[in-house]
C-alpha cells in the first residue's frame, strides 16, 4: 500500500496491451466518410501504440515504409502484400497546419484514443442512422483525405487484420531529414524491419514481374491473395526469412537470400503457379 492508502500494482504494456480496435475505427470512418482523416487522427492517438507493442509481443515484424502519398502506399502494398508480411507506411508527404478540430465520437464504441483531444459528454446528438456521438474537439495536423480513403475504401481487409497501418512520420517521432537513423530506432522499438535495411528483399518483391497488378481492383486483388494463400506460403516464408535475415549472420543471411531466389522464381515460372499468374494476366 502507498501513503495514499491504493494498492501498487504492475502493468506491463507488453503484456497487458489488447489488439487495436481496428472494426470500431473502420465503422467510424465509413460513417463519417468527409471527416476520414480526423477520425483516423483521433483513432491513432491511442492506438498507434497500441499496435505498435501488440505487434512486437506476438512476434509480428512490420516492414517500415516510407511513402509521400496514397498511390505510392497503393503500388506498394500491393506487391508487398504478395509477401504476406504486416507493413506500416510512415507518412512523409506534407501535413496540415496545426489547427482546431471538432469532431464527433460513437458513444457505442470506447474512448480507448484521442490523446489531446476533449470529449465534450454531457452532450449527445443523433445521427440519421439513430447512432449516438459526443462532441469531441482538439488541435490536429492531418494527412490528405485520400490517405484514409485508401485504407477504408481499397484495403479494409487488410486494415481489420493488422496487415497494413499508416502514420505521419513526423508525428511518431521521425526526423525526415535524418531519415536512416531515426527509422533505425523506431524498427527497435516496434519489432520491425526498415525499409533501408531491407532494400534488397522490399524490391526484389516490389519489382517482381507479375503483369496488371496495379489495374486490378481493390476487392479482386484481395480475393486473389485469400484465394490463393497456399500457393504463395513458401514466397510468403522466405521473404520473411529474409528480412529477418539482415540481423543475423553472414551463413544466415545468405541462405535466407538464396531461399527467397528460389522461391520468386518458382512463383514467376512453375507450371504449379500457372493458375496464378493467369489470373493476374486476366485482369487488364
Amino acid at each position: 500500500m502507498n501513503e495514499q492508502g491504493y494498492e501498487d500494482g504492475a502493468l506491463s504494456l507488453a503484456v497487458d496491451v489488447d489488439k487495436p480496435s481496428y472494426e470500431a475505427c473502420l465503422g467510424w470512418m465509413k460513417e463519417l466518410p468527409d471527416e476520414r482523416a480526423i477520425t483516423l487522427d483521433f483513432w491513432s492517438r491511442g492506438n498507434f501504440v497500441r499496435r505498435m507493442l501488440y505487434q512486437r509481443k506476438h512476434g509480428h515484424s512490420p516492414l517500415l515504409i516510407p511513402a509521400s502519398n496514397a498511390n505510392q502506399m497503393r503500388w506498394a502494398f500491393r506487391r508487398l502484400a504478395l509477401a504476406g508480411t504486416p507493413v506500416d507506411f510512415l507518412y512523409t508527404g506534407s501535413l496540415t497546419r496545426p489547427r482546431f478540430i471538432k469532431h464527433w465520437h460513437p458513444l457505442d464504441i470506447p474512448i480507448d484514443s484521442g490523446w489531446g483531444y476533449i470529449v465534450f459528454a454531457g452532450t449527445i446528438v443523433k445521427s440519421k442512422s439513430d447512432r449516438e456521438w459526443w462532441p469531441v474537439g482538439g488541435y490536429a495536423s492531418l494527412m490528405p483525405a485520400d490517405v484514409p480513403a485508401w485504407l477504408s475504401e481499397e484495403v479494409p481487409s487488410s486494415f481489420l487484420s493488422g496487415m497494413v497501418g499508416v502514420a505521419p512520420a513526423k508525428l511518431v517521432g521521425i526526423d525526415l531529414k535524418s531519415w536512416s537513423p531515426a527509422a533505425g530506432a523506431f524498427s527497435e522499438i516496434v519489432g520491425g524491419v526498415p525499409g533501408a535495411a531491407s532494400v534488397e528483399p522490399a524490391m526484389a518483391v516490389l519489382e517482381m514481374d507479375l503483369p496488371f497488378i496495379d489495374g486490378m481492383a481493390a476487392k479482386d486483388f484481395e480475393s486473389l491473395i485469400m484465394d490463393h494463400s497456399d500457393e504463395l506460403e513458401e514466397f510468403q516464408q522466405a521473404f520473411r526469412g529474409l528480412a529477418r535475415g539482415y540481423s543475423g549472420s553472414l551463413e544466415e543471411s545468405e541462405a535466407a537470400a538464396e531461399r527467397f531466389r528460389d522461391a520468386a522464381t518458382e512463383l514467376r515460372r512453375s507450371a504449379r503457379h500457372e493458375q496464378f499468374r493467369t489470373m493476374i494476366a486476366r485482369c487488364r
